[in-house]
């Protein structure tokens, strides 16, 4: 089947990714009837006919950004971008994983709680909001009000009524960094089983990340802070409770070397292949 030959339309891989992902699910001979582009090659007649409605769902979102019901649309093409980035980007090996989770962890506590500090706002929630509706009032007593804008990169649900601008909001780096360990346990039950099961590694990953939102709502709900923030750093939550479970889970099966250092995702003849004593606990021989 040709692939997509694109000239210079500025497309990134992930935008590329995300065309070609929606075209799976047109009919077989769509997939394989190509258009020619003249000097640009030959293009899938299945992408061609997903970029109207990849154009007109966001277009729709813009223009109606304002309107009670843009939540939705903006969480749909939330949720577009994170499966897009999880099934783009992928962890080698737990301890990628465990350093790339080990430092947003971190860095998302400093610009929740502590960045207030230095900065003496904090600088995570201040991005949050910063399209929230405002007003100012003049020298001259008259009240200017500013609509504000729509961030297109978090999700959003309405508590009660959508008019009142009520929110709660989940940041989609809370997505997609518990995300690419939650692909990666899935991969390890797919190589070492061959399914992702629920009583496997991705099953943990996902009553962790399950776990881990729910402390971090009722934590938000009962106003747990520190330096008066409203709001909570999510992954403060998610990322012990999801590499926990997981690192738990091989570690009673005597498969964390594996999955520490990659070996797990290798196909059952290259890990028989590989020399003894490498990573996986086996003893050198005599």
């Amino acid at each position: 089947m040709a692939k997509v030959v694109l000239c210079s339309t500025g497309m990134s891989r992930s935008e590329r990714d995300a065309l070609e992902a929606s075209a799976a699910l047109l009919p077989a001979r769509l997939k394989t009837a190509t258009v020619s582009l003249g000097p640009c090659g030959e293009a899938e007649l299945a992408t061609l006919l997903v970029w109207p409605l990849c154009l007109a769902l966001a277009g729709t979102w813009f223009l109606c950004r304002r309107a009670t019901w843009a939540w939705a649309l903006q969480d749909v093409l939330g949720a577009a971008v994170c499966a897009t980035f999880v099934r783009t980007v992928q962890l080698p090996s737990l301890e990628v994983g465990v350093q790339l989770l080990g430092l947003m962890f971190l860095y998302d506590i400093f610009m929740v709680f502590l960045s207030p500090l230095f900065f003496h706002k904090s600088v995570m929630m201040s991005v949050a909001t910063a399209g929230q509706p405002s007003h100012t009032v003049l020298a001259d007593g008259t009240c200017e009000r500013y609509d504000g804008e729509r961030m297109p990169m978090l999700l959003m649900i309405p508590r009660g009524d959508p008019s009142r601008g009520d929110y709660a909001m989940l940041g989609l780096g809370d997505i997609v960094v518990p995300g690419l360990l939650l692909t990666f346990a899935a991969r390890c039950d797919l190589s070492l089983r061959g399914a992702a099961s629920p009583l496997g590694y991705w099953g943990a990953a996902s009553a962790g990340y399950l776990a881990g939102l729910s402390c971090a709502l009722a934590a938000n709900m009962y106003h747990l802070t520190i330096n008066g923030v409203q709001g909570q750093p999510a992954l403060l939550y998610l990322v012990p409770l999801t590499i926990g479970p997981v690192s738990l889970l091989a570690y009673l099966r005597g498969e964390l070397p594996r999955l520490w250092s990659g070996e797990a995702l290798l196909p059952a003849t290259q890990r028989s292949l590989r020399p003894v004593g490498a990573a996986g606990g086996a003893a050198d021989e005599a």
